[in-house]
């Protein structure tokens, strides 16, 4: 900068001319050397090292964060915030997690505001764990008003079952800022009036993240598109379909129901699909058409199987469809399984599976049981639906008896991953 305006001092004196101009960039200049840095600045503001050292935020998060905090002189209150915090159970992590979505917690006076309400809860029924959870769920819950009634109503509603209770808060998480006669009453009221037990009101809740916070009109939206996919009020299943229309816009159920018209399905089919298992229409479209390629190609259905039975598109399809298959597909190559249908053994519990096709077998074929562990796992190099190099896999897995598997390829070649011929009854 020195050597800047040693030269613009030059020009002053030699050029008349350009006084007033260069007098004035020469001013400009100085006074933008000399400028100090604003110690209110976010960034420079002592919060901000506060928040990444003793909270865990990021650099960004606490610039962030630390906008709101700007009035504070010392650590003094954010201590004390963080200490009654951890006296009341929440971890580093908790903590860290309710100061990213509520800074000004550590603005909070702890003997007057946060004791205060938390012996107020406590007095209320909700200590322990259980104020713990509430916290996690939301941390206004130690600075707005009328919170304990809010908890008392909810926590009835539910049936008193703090696990269930629990569950609704963690999902609902803004379920405490608004007022139970103004906002909630009238939606409860409406969905009792359609035929929803409180149960059933519990059940959408848990599912489904602020849905009795909605408006009355987008409530009663969402019950006639409901019945429109052919569910009845009566049916079983219309809470579970109520819960996957409330997760996803009316547009995106459109176009789930134009995906699987792409699969050669008819509207009256789609609809059919939805009513025997309505989380279908939740599954991303890759996730669907991913599933649809392995069902059709790999595991050798019938488009008509799946349509009967679209269930098997909600099973994951790493962890249950391929798998299961792999282990059909070597059984079969025994003469062993080939009678069961693949919706029956694709729906059979984990702890079922293992016993009636792994354990009864693993004499005759010692490792079957590590083949499975290492489908299921995910292991790299074992074969998936676009692999079928058992040799490169038997190289990288030390899971199988050697002898027995290089005789087994001997005998079938690599046939053992072929399109699996499974009965569709």
């Amino acid at each position: 900068m020195a050597p800047l305006l040693q030269k613009l001092s030059f020009l002053l004196r030699t050029s008349s001319s350009s006084s007033h101009l260069l007098r004035s960039l020469l001013l400009s200049t100085a006074t933008a050397s000399k400028k100090p840095q604003n110690p209110y600045a976010p960034e420079s503001h002592f919060m901000v090292d506060y928040l990444v050292s003793s909270i865990g935020l990021s650099r960004d998060q606490a610039i962030k964060a630390s906008k709101g905090l700007a009035h504070l002189r010392s650590p003094d209150r954010p201590d004390a915030v963080v200490g009654f915090l951890k006296r009341t159970g929440l971890s580093d992590a908790h903590i860290k997690s309710l100061i990213s979505w509520h800074p000004k917690l550590l603005c909070a006076n702890t003997e007057k505001t946060l004791e205060r309400r938390a012996k107020e809860l406590e007095e209320g029924g909700f200590s322990g764990p259980l104020l713990v959870q509430v916290v996690r769920s939301n941390p206004f819950a130690f600075t707005i008003n009328g919170v304990l009634q809010r908890l008392q109503f909810w926590k009835e509603f539910v049936g008193g079952d703090n696990t269930v209770f629990s569950k609704v808060v963690r999902r609902n998480r803004m379920l405490i800022n608004y007022d139970i006669e103004r906002k909630v009453v009238p939606n409860i009221t409406l969905l009792r009036n359609y035929g929803l037990s409180d149960k059933d009101i519990t059940l959408v809740m848990m599912r489904v993240n602020g849905f009795i916070l909605r408006s009355p009109i987008s409530i009663k939206h969402l019950l006639k598109q409901t019945e429109d996919l052919g569910f009845s009020p009566e049916s079983k299943m219309f809470v579970q379909a109520l819960s996957v229309v409330a997760m996803i816009k009316s547009t995106t159920l459109q176009k789930k129901i134009e995906l699987f018209k792409s699969f050669g399905w008819s509207k009256d089919e789609v609809h059919k699909a939805f009513r025997k298992c309505p989380n279908v229409l939740s599954l991303a479209e890759e996730n669907v058409r991913l599933k649809m390629d392995f069902l059709l190609g790999k595991a050798g259905c019938l488009p008509v199987y799946i349509k009967e039975r679209p269930m098997l598109l909600a099973y994951s399809l790493e962890k249950r469809l391929v798998p299961r298959h792999h282990v059909m597909s070597i059984l079969k190559e025994k003469g062993i399984g080939k009678y069961f249908s693949f919706y029956s053994v694709v729906g059979l519990p984990e702890k079922n599976f293992v016993e009636k096709f792994i354990r009864r077998n693993e004499k005759g074929m010692p490792g079957l049981d590590k083949v499975y562990a290492a489908a299921c796992a995910g292991v790299p190099g074992f074969p998936t639906t676009k692999d079928q190099n058992i040799p490169a896999v038997l190289a990288s897995m030390d899971l199988m008896q050697e002898n027995f598997w290089k005789d087994f390829l001997r005998n079938s070649g690599q046939a053992i991953w072929s399109q699996s011929q499974f009965l569709c009854f």
